[in-house]
């Protein structure tokens, strides 16, 4: 069974917020999100960007989220940011490249090659652009 999570990027105190419990929506809309030490208000809804927590953990066994940047532990390479794409896959994209890698699959299952677990995740696409250079 897979795990749902979510974390959420603050823009407007640029902060990092992790372990969401409530999130409410209206006719599809986000309107308000929570966790023990943090929440919305009407005011600040628009400048929140919620990201999934993929089910997976990296070489470090740190949890993997949609806009955390893996790199090669080998030779320190980024290989880019995780993506949330359609039908509940997650995808890594490469930076200044189109190039998509499948990082897991329906049901939250592991990639049958589970190359993932050896990369490792060293920032955020939110807290660390300059290691991608994402504006």
């Amino acid at each position: 069974m897979k795990i749902i999570k979510f974390r959420a990027w603050d823009n407007t105190l640029e902060l990092m917020v992790y372990d969401i419990t409530v999130m409410e929506f209206f006719k599809s809309k986000l309107i308000y999100i929570r966790n023990d030490r943090w929440q919305t208000d009407k005011n600040t809804i628009n400048g929140i960007i919620l990201m999934q927590y993929t089910g997976l953990k990296d070489s470090k066994s740190k949890e993997i989220y949609e806009g955390d940047i893996m790199v090669n532990p080998y030779d320190k390479k980024p290989m880019g940011f995780v993506k949330f794409m359609a039908h509940g896959v997650f995808a890594i994209k490469r930076p200044k490249g189109t190039t998509w890698h499948n990082i897991s699959v329906h049901g939250g299952k592991k990639p049958k090659d589970a190359w993932i677990s050896f990369y490792e995740v060293i920032g955020n696409i939110y807290e660390n652009k300059e290691l991608l250079c994402v504006k």
